[in-house]
């Protein structure tokens, strides 16, 4: 018997077919968008990690350019004046192929505005080398705080059970201000003030209230801890602006110290008969000490009367001649310096610290130095403000430089949507060409 399809199924089974075709067209569709939303990520992502690599190469390329400008100051002394310092023009969104950098400095200023350049860590205190006189009057410090930093930081200075065993010159036990924090007696916020990431910035985390971490009083400005002023990397090497190894006046001979100083053999003689000194200072105010002269042998009859000697007797050094040969002396054989303090370019909360520097003394400095053609070249230099005599001078002369050699670098790569960046924070030491990452 043959069955006869009818009209109605034929129509039913054509709908099925329009109805599977139809799934099968959003299957496809959804495959194609699913398909294309991938794309549109995956190339997100791609163009992402690719903006994220030249952001950190632009900052990368912050930190040579760095290296560069500090290669071309060929100053004797460093100060705010030297092509590394306070040029927007250098410093500020470089243009390097197709993206830009920054660099700024993080050291407190008065007027509270980003200064676009390098960090001058000499300006700043070395947390290996400070006495708790100098920590306690930095601001906001106590001397029970101040004393709580020393002596957590000799402890980690290593004790050695013979005695004879030689001191290590220049030891370092803190290698970073951020172990600060394991000081039982600090807080974050005597540490670091708003500035919890220790970039010299107001970020916006620092300037809301109390919305997100740190706390902070909202009022625009970055409150600075006591990290912004230490640093653990200075150092300046004992030479000359020249960079002759300076003249040890506690061991030069006579020729020596006439020969390399200029000047002539009385006050050669004297240097050497007032021996030792603590700083180059004690040759303008040190008691003078009076040689026991032997009695003169009885002359015998045949031998003739000795000539008198005119002028013979030993001369101290004259102010004139003391400053024309401060910046060539010193009183140790050793070829670096740790954790000078350059005059030239230390803010006021660090000149306040020093021995005999008041607060007239401290703004004397600052208004001397902002003259464009002026800067400290000796320490003696100092001779020449009002009020500084050669005993205020004296505790501090062991304390303080005119040069740099490390610099910190805060740098920023921005790619070429400006909106994708990289931060670099480095140091910079000039001497030994050589470059720290501390964070990036």
């Amino acid at each position: 018997m043959t069955t006869i399809t009818t009209k109605p199924n034929r129509i039913r089974q054509r709908a099925i077919v329009i109805v599977m075709v139809l799934w099968i067209i959003v299957l496809l569709a959804i495959l194609a968008v699913g398909l294309s939303q991938l794309t549109r990520i995956d190339n997100v992502i791609r163009k992402s990690h690719t903006d994220s690599i030249s952001a950190h190469w632009h900052a990368k390329s912050a930190i040579a350019y760095a290296f560069s400008i500090l290669a071309q100051d060929t100053n004797p002394t460093d100060s705010y004046n030297d092509n590394w310092h306070d040029k927007d023009q250098d410093f500020k969104n470089v243009k390097i192929g197709d993206g830009s950098f920054t660099l700024w400095s993080d050291l407190p200023n008065s007027s509270d505005t980003i200064i676009f350049g390098l960090t001058d860590e000499s300006a700043k205190i070395n947390i290996n080398v400070v006495t708790a006189q100098q920590l306690s009057l930095l601001p906001d410090m106590s001397e029970i705080e101040a004393q709580a930093i020393i002596t957590w930081r000799d402890s980690l200075i290593p004790v050695s059970t013979d005695d004879n065993e030689k001191k290590p010159e220049n030891l370092q036990p803190i290698s970073t201000i951020r172990q600060l924090q394991w000081v039982p007696q600090l807080d974050n916020e005597l540490l670091f003030g708003e500035d919890t990431n220790l970039n010299g910035l107001l970020d916006s985390n620092e300037n809301d209230g109390d919305q997100t971490k740190p706390d902070d009083n909202k009022d625009s400005i970055l409150q600075r801890g006591l990290l912004a002023y230490l640093t653990v990397h200075s150092y300046d090497l004992n030479q000359d602006s020249k960079g002759n190894q300076r003249i040890n006046i506690n061991t030069a001979d006579a020729d020596i110290l006439i020969d390399a100083l200029q000047i002539d053999a009385m006050v050669a003689d004297w240097i050497m008969q007032n021996r030792p000194y603590e700083s180059i200072i004690d040759l303008l105010i040190k008691k003078e000490v009076t040689p026991e002269i032997p009695p003169a042998a009885a002359p015998s009859s045949s031998d003739p009367a000795p000539d008198p000697i005119p002028g013979a007797k030993p001369q101290r050094i004259t102010r004139e001649q003391f400053i024309e040969i401060a910046d060539k002396i010193t009183i140790t054989d050793s070829e670096t310096i740790p954790g000078l303090i350059n005059i030239n370019t230390a803010p006021l909360a660090v000149l306040l610290t020093l021995p005999e520097i008041t607060p007239a003394i401290a703004d004397a400095i600052i208004t001397a130095r902002q003259n464009p053609e002026f800067s400290f070249t000796s320490i003696a230099d100092l001779l020449e403000i009002d009020n500084v005599t050669p005993e205020k001078l004296a505790p501090l002369a062991n304390l303080i430089t005119t040069r740099s050699n490390i610099f910190k670098v805060h740098a920023q790569g921005s790619a070429k949507d400006k909106a994708t960046l990289s931060y670099i924070e480095a140091i910079i030491d000039r001497q030994k060409n050589q470059t720290l990452y501390l964070n990036w």
